[in-house]
């Protein structure tokens, strides 16, 4: 996913990513637009692929869609949440800390 060229992503799409990504750019001119960004993230795929540095591995299992992981945090909130884990006031910061300790470990629909 890539974000606005004016603006970038928003705090709810970047919670939804897996991983984020920072394309070093020049401080005076610190933006790239759309297709500049594109094009260097498809060209460090490849040569990564290319030189062997791909540390990839084809999941056991198609990885899980975002309306599955949606559900899964869903049920994870209300289980911690009747179990009496959470306090109210902060139950938002610590279930979006969970997506990303969860979206590390790419689920698939196996696990």
């Amino acid at each position: 996913m890539f974000g606005r060229e004016q603006s970038g992503l928003t705090n709810e799409e970047l919670e939804r990513c897996h991983a984020l990504v920072h394309i070093p750019s020049n401080p005076e001119y610190s933006s790239l637009n759309l297709a500049q960004a594109v094009q260097v993230i498809a060209y460090e795929v490849y040569m990564a692929q290319q030189d062997g540095e791909w540390q990839g591995s084809p999941p056991e299992s198609p990885p899980c869609s975002a309306a599955e992981m949606e559900r899964f945090f869903a049920h994870l909130e209300q289980t911690v949440t009747e179990l009496g884990f959470t306090i109210p006031r902060i139950r938002a910061n610590c279930c979006v800390g969970c997506d990303g300790c969860f979206s590390v470990f790419i689920p698939t629909t196996m696990r």
